[in-house]
């Protein structure tokens, strides 16, 4: 092949490339998009057919909008910040023993089958009263109304 075909053909995939990822990008397939040579190149390498070039395309856009879905879904629940043990300040909780923390957390305990126990004082409970139910006195009786709390 003489070097004018050669820079014909070329010239010929890069407009086909061009194209098609200009009309990948009007799909909003941006994994697609982006991995589009790359599982080319691959398909290629291990003789795949069309098909199985395009369910590798398509199964790459699936993971990647699942992923970027929780990604969504997590920011959008305004979770606080995940913490993790190693975080933990013991010198501000001094009853807290960090060995023993850091040994409950190896679960050794659940493959021996042993039960645990924690004690210790609990966050005050909130007085009944303080919810959103319509409970109230009733007049002198000193009792309260009868409709029970919502559900």
């Amino acid at each position: 092949m003489e070097r004018r075909a050669k820079v014909e053909l070329f010239e010929q995939i890069r407009r086909e490339y061009e194209f098609g990822v200009g009309t990948i990008k009007g799909l909003h397939l941006p994994s697609v998009a982006a991995q589009c040579a790359q599982l080319a190149e691959q398909a290629v390498r291990e003789r795949r057919a069309h098909l199985g070039y395009l369910e590798a395309l398509l199964q790459a856009e699936l993971e990647d909008r699942e992923q970027r879905l929780i990604e969504r879904r997590i920011r959008e629940a305004h979770l606080p910040r995940m913490k993790t043990l190693e975080e933990f300040d013991f010198a501000k909780c001094p009853k807290v023993s960090a060995q023993q923390i850091h040994e409950l957390a190896k679960g050794d305990y659940i493959a021996k089958a042993e039960p645990i126990i924690f004690m210790g004082s609990a966050a005050p409970a909130k007085p009944i009263y303080s919810r959103d139910w319509r409970w109230r006195p009733a007049g002198r009786s000193g009792g309260c109304d009868s409709r029970p709390p919502p559900g």
